[in-house]
């Protein structure tokens, strides 16, 4: 439905307010659909109202390196774009690297939520392993989508 409504919308001479009438109609004959008016009342009438947004900003969220590196604990540091949208972020680390598959991390800890603007992400894992190999990522999501960083950062951890 959303290529077709683009498509009308993208012609010249569309102005936000115009009407737009959608048919749905089936093959067989008794493929009927119909809309109508709530007891005759036209002010009961069905509405479908769709937003349309021409300023959609690009939302990305990337690993930008772990720092503090001790036998133990680590802190991973991340950069989040949401200039236009609300995002709650987690941090997920392990041993191996499970890329987007959250349940295939060995950890994961809820780092904060982040409203309209660029954001410097940071988490401390606490409890690591000495002279262990680890993999980070951060995800962010909210109702409408999910993103995770493009590719997950691998550090290790001091001997102790």
């Amino acid at each position: 439905m959303s290529d077709i409504i683009t498509e009308i919308v993208e012609r010249p001479g569309w102005l936000s307010g115009n009407s737009l009438a959608i048919f749905i109609g089936g093959t067989e004959v008794d493929d009927r659909r119909t809309a109508e008016s709530y007891n005759g009342d036209s002010g009961g009438a069905p509405q479908l109202n769709i937003f349309w947004a021409t300023n959609v900003t690009t939302l990305a969220i990337t690993n930008t390196g772990a720092t503090d590196i001790h036998a133990t604990s680590a802190s991973f540091s991340g950069l989040l774009e949401a200039t236009t949208a609300v995002f709650h972020v987690w941090a997920y680390w392990g041993e191996s690297n499970s890329n987007r598959n959250p349940s295939g991390w060995a950890d994961h800890a809820y780092v904060g939520s982040y409203t309209n603007g660029s954001f410097a992400l940071s988490y401390t894992a606490d409890g690591l392993v000495d002279d262990t190999t680890y993999y980070y990522t951060f995800m962010a999501s909210n109702a409408v989508e999910t993103m995770w960083a493009t590719s997950s950062v691998s550090f290790t951890t001091d001997v102790g």
